[in-house]
């Protein structure tokens, strides 16, 4: 089975437009925002910006956009086959193909990436994820006698 990630601009939040503790007002994300908070606060929080900081970090380094750095981490990753643009605009389809070709990120820098990215884990699975830790040492302590 394929992943293909769809929406990968997060309504307009990896263009730069928004930063932490801004509200949008103007294009998707403002709409949204306006017609329900539950949708701001699952995009306008820590995490988000924490991910859109760590990937303008990156971006300097090459001269490229949070976007393509976005865009260029999802390309390199082995489960994604496939990756959606949503461009607006000309210029976006023209910044979102900056990510295609011609640089690649470091093992180091995807590794960042993959670390700031990972959602937390919740109910079920965060309790299973404790639940087994006793089990799991216990298998690793039998390998290491």
């Amino acid at each position: 089975m394929e992943t293909i990630f769809p929406n990968g601009k997060q309504h307009g939040l990896l263009t730069g437009k928004v930063k932490r503790g801004q509200i949008p007002t103007e294009g998707r994300l403002g709409w949204s925002v306006a017609i329900t908070k539950a949708k701001a606060k699952s995009y306008l929080n820590d995490r988000t910006f924490d991910i859109i900081e760590t990937a303008e970090v990156i971006g300097h380094k090459y001269g490229r956009s949070v976007a393509q750095v976005a865009l260029r981490w999802l390309l390199q990753k082995e489960v994604v086959s496939s990756v959606i643009i949503g461009a607006r605009t000309l210029e976006q389809l023209e910044d979102n193909l900056g990510a295609g070709s011609g640089w690649t990120l470091s093992q180091e820098e995807m590794t960042v990436l993959d670390d700031v990215s990972t959602p937390p884990s919740h109910y079920p699975y965060d309790y299973l994820v404790q639940r087994n830790v006793d089990r799991q040492n216990r298998h690793i302590q039998s390998h290491n006698v």
